[in-house]
């Protein structure tokens, strides 16, 4: 992420093979871009088979936070054809939460896993996951609203990378 005056904003860079900014991407090889608030941060990307590039992170008011997508064209413009103008922001019941780790689906569906505020005592995290279709929308096939909150102890859970196996199965990894 970048900050400034203005708050954080999520940026992605993309650098050709010998290490420099790719100038057609973005604005100089560089994308900056915020989820509409104060305070928006990229911590996950990938790449679809498409060429286009899925980032999630979270954006916040500092009140709380929120999963957030964005879907980026081979250029680095957003994808107007996602959510709203290539964005996408999720709340969970719980509170805060972030997106940390993500996966394509070849069904082209996108597994977005993180953390999310749980309710424990005191006020733990839990594994968070969410799964969207191609288009930005929740998929309403999985978990609750497309949604799943697993709390596996009463401290703080907390998943970082996703992975697929063959059989269509999602295996998360956290602490």
């Amino acid at each position: 992420y970048a900050s400034g005056v203005t708050g954080t904003r999520a940026s992605v860079a993309r650098y050709l093979a010998d290490g420099t900014l790719d100038a057609g991407f973005g604005a100089g090889g560089v994308l900056r871009v915020d989820w509409g608030s104060r305070n928006s941060r990229a911590h996950a990307i990938a790449l679809q088979p498409d060429g286009r590039l899925v980032v999630g992170g979270f954006t916040g008011d500092g009140s709380g936070s929120s999963f957030a997508l964005l879907r980026l064209n081979a250029d680095g413009s957003l994808d107007a054809a996602f959510g709203t103008g290539g964005r996408v922001v999720t709340a969970f019941p719980g509170g805060a939460s972030a997106i940390l780790g993500l996966a394509i689906q070849p069904d082209g569906r996108i597994v977005a896993i993180g953390y999310a505020v749980s309710g424990g005592v005191p006020s733990s995290t839990a594994f968070a996951m969410a799964r969207y279709l191609a288009d930005g929308t929740l998929d309403s096939t999985f978990g609750t609203g497309g949604l799943v909150v697993d709390d596996e102890t009463t401290g703080s859970d907390i998943a970082y990378r996703a992975a697929l196996q063959a059989d269509g199965r999602i295996v998360v990894a956290g602490s």
